[in-house]
């Protein structure tokens, strides 16, 4: 998302250098136009300025976390063996808070 954004906004200050009368050497683009004003929210440009947690708006929480995914629900963290079954377990069982998930060793 963070990506889509930057491309975006490059390409907007590459063009507001250029203003359209100006100079024929800057192209701009079909679904954006010069500063989003050919943006259709049914066209095939999407709109990501809402994704991510809160909007982009606030920090991902860092909460201690209260289960250990092998520890508490068995699950082998090995690369391995299929966890589903741990994994819903853990799913089912949390209400709220905090599930550590080990990376797995292969």
């Amino acid at each position: 998302m963070k990506q889509l954004l930057s491309i975006i906004a490059l390409a907007s200050l590459m063009c507001a250098a250029c203003p359209a009368e100006a100079s024929s050497s800057c192209a701009y683009s079909s679904l954006w136009g010069v500063s989003g004003e050919k943006w259709d929210p049914a066209g095939r440009l999407p709109d990501f300025s809402y994704a991510g947690y809160h909007a982009g708006e606030a920090n991902i929480p860092n909460a201690p976390a209260k289960w250990d995914f092998k520890r508490d629900f068995h699950a082998r963290g090995d690369g391995r063996t299929d966890d589903s079954s741990a994994l819903l377990s853990a799913i089912r069982s949390i209400d709220a808070g905090v599930l550590f998930i080990p990376k797995a060793h292969t």
